[in-house]
């Protein structure tokens, strides 16, 4: 067996090891990427908001970006300037 082989064994056996260990959510979500990696289909695949939405970049645009990021950084309770 090559070591490559090895290292690729040991990590499936960690991560099926850590699934079994995980709550029911993170579980849901997990399977819910590896059903819809990008996120088109559901909003199961991740629980980070946004997933799936497509955005276009311009130089048209980029200001525009620039102040919806800050806004939402603004209204996010884990960020503090």
């Amino acid at each position: 067996m090559a070591y490559a082989d090895f290292v690729t064994a040991m990590m499936r056996l960690f991560i099926v090891l850590w699934l079994l260990s995980s709550s029911d959510d993170v579980k849901k979500a997990v399977a819910g990427y590896f059903r819809d990696p990008k996120g088109h289909g559901s909003k199961m695949g991740s629980a980070m908001g946004g997933s799936g939405e497509s955005l276009t970049l311009s130089r048209t645009n980029m200001s525009a970006l620039k102040d919806k990021l800050e806004q939402a950084m603004r209204q996010s309770p884990q960020f503090e300037s």
